[in-house]
């Protein structure tokens, strides 16, 4: 409404996840938010482009947390688990904090999209089955 009421136009990401596309059953709920996030995005984006205002979303994956390792260690991982998901990982890594805040900076800059879905999962590629597994030789 701020935004409307000013008629600056501007920009609004949500941070989604890539549960959003199915997620794990033991986060069914989590993955049932995010898929709605992705649809509110879309929604919001045709409902407020007139007013010049980019609506776009940010479906995240693994992320290197202080959380995460937390987490990560409550199920039984070693220390070492971050290694072993890098290494897993189709750029080498999966995220940390500074790829999420760049790619909130890139769409908030001003790319000229809305209702677009930025996907930040390099250990996940939508449509492959495995990260690694078939490569062109």
């Amino acid at each position: 409404r701020i935004m409307r009421r000013q008629g600056r136009g501007g920009a609004i990401v949500n941070v989604a996840s890539v549960q959003a596309n199915g997620g794990l059953t033991s986060c069914m709920a989590y993955a049932a938010s995010k898929g709605g996030l992705l649809t509110l995005t879309r929604n919001n984006a045709a409902a407020l482009g007139r007013d010049g205002i980019r609506v776009n979303a940010l479906n995240m994956g693994w992320c290197s947390t202080a959380n995460e390792h937390a987490l990560q260690l409550s199920l039984g991982q070693g220390e070492d688990w971050l290694k072993q998901a890098d290494r897993a990982s189709t750029l080498g890594r999966i995220c940390r904090p500074e790829d999420v805040a760049s790619a909130i900076l890139f769409l908030l800059s001003g790319a000229h999209t809305t209702g677009s879905v930025l996907e930040l999962h390099p250990e996940h590629i939508p449509g492959m089955l495995g990260a690694g597994i078939g490569k062109a030789k």
